[in-house]
């Protein structure tokens, strides 16, 4: 056996690294489509959001924090928060007097639309 290792050594070096190669291209390939980056939720008009809140005379206060904008609302009933869903938002919390929006790429750029900032 180990005449064979000694007289093969470098054929059995360059199977164990085909091996591996092959090992490599087949977990990249696996893997291809996995690593994209979700794309921004689109970003749609301030008068498209104010309709779905209910009007800008309708939002007591507003606060942006992380992926989440919290709206709280003087009249729960007047906001339409499946129209938010059509406008880009991704899902949206509802709680007395309070209305969360979740947005998980473009939260930010979303508020600034929203609030004018």
């Amino acid at each position: 056996m180990m005449d064979f290792i000694k007289n093969n050594w470098l054929y059995l070096l360059i199977g164990l690294v085909a091996f591996a190669l092959a090992i490599v291209i087949v977990f990249v390939l696996l893997n291809k489509g996995k690593n994209k980056k979700p794309k921004p939720a689109p970003v749609a008009s301030q008068s498209v959001y104010l309709e779905a809140l209910g009007g800008k005379e309708n939002i007591k206060s507003h606060k942006s924090v992380g992926s989440r904008i919290n709206i709280e609302l003087v009249d729960m009933e007047k906001a339409q928060p499946e129209k938010l869903l059509e406008a880009g938002v991704d899902s949206y919390i509802k709680m007395s007097g309070k209305l969360v929006l979740v947005v998980k790429e473009n939260a930010q750029a979303v508020s600034d639309v929203i609030f004018g900032e």
